[in-house]
């Protein structure tokens, strides 16, 4: 009997692994994770007993190439929180984001602070050319694609989590967050909330513009790592 419930517990971790981090498609992905909830419900398991992941939290240093902050520190808490991250700053020779995590989440991360980052600059530079900019309007600009970004990266982490909840029972959701929270912990970092405002918007038209902008950013996660 033992023997039958490690094959079940097991196959659990299989599915649990289909990810789209791993290559899965999002149908695939939630057909697993379907398949886990039905597991769980029949054998009266949680995933606190199937251990599905052994994999230990790591910290990912993102370099910005930078000393100063831009407009990316408006975003990294929203691409932490839908990675299941934590996230803070390191002043050194030059600024860098660092996420923590499972690794596949912190590769996420990393993925969206450099696809987000150059679809801002892209958008910013076209803005300028095409529009007969005055100071403060391209800080506008950049401000309202951030804030439309924030606001798509909080709708995708809701949906994910939600469809998450519903296939597990919502024990797969908590058992990750208690186990990076938990690693965490033992790091012993203390981090500080930062505030946002848009009192930096000069140019309201130009802040609309931004927020369009936003709108055409592709955050899918990639089919491959």
């Amino acid at each position: 009997m033992s023997t039958d419930l490690d094959k079940i517990k097991d196959r659990i971790r299989a599915l649990a692994a289909k990810t789209i981090d791993n290559g899965c498609t999002e149908h695939e992905a939630f057909a697993a994770m379907e398949m886990v909830g039905k597991l769980l419900t029949k054998y009266n398991l949680c995933m606190s007993d199937i251990n599905f992941s052994e994999e230990v939290c790591k910290a990912r240093h993102v370099d910005t190439k930078r000393k100063n902050r831009n407009h990316m520190n408006f975003v990294i808490s929203a691409i932490a929180k839908f990675c299941d991250c934590k996230v803070w700053t390191e002043k050194g020779d030059t600024l860098k984001f660092v996420f923590f995590g499972y690794e596949t989440d912190t590769i996420m991360a990393e993925y969206l602070c450099h696809l987000i980052n150059t679809a801002i600059d892209n958008e910013l530079r076209n803005f300028k050319q095409s529009n007969d900019t005055r100071r403060g309007d391209g800080r506008s600009f950049a401000f309202g694609m951030v804030h439309r970004i924030n606001q798509r990266l909080d709708e995708m982490h809701w949906s994910k989590s939600k469809d998450m909840s519903t296939a597990t029972g919502n024990s797969l959701v908590l058992v990750k967050i208690k186990t990076v929270e938990n690693e965490f912990n033992e790091t012993n970092i203390r981090l500080r909330k930062t505030y946002t405002s848009a009192r930096g918007v000069r140019n309201h038209n130009a802040y609309n513009k931004g927020i369009n902008a936003g709108d055409k950013v592709n955050l899918s996660r990639p089919v491959t790592a």
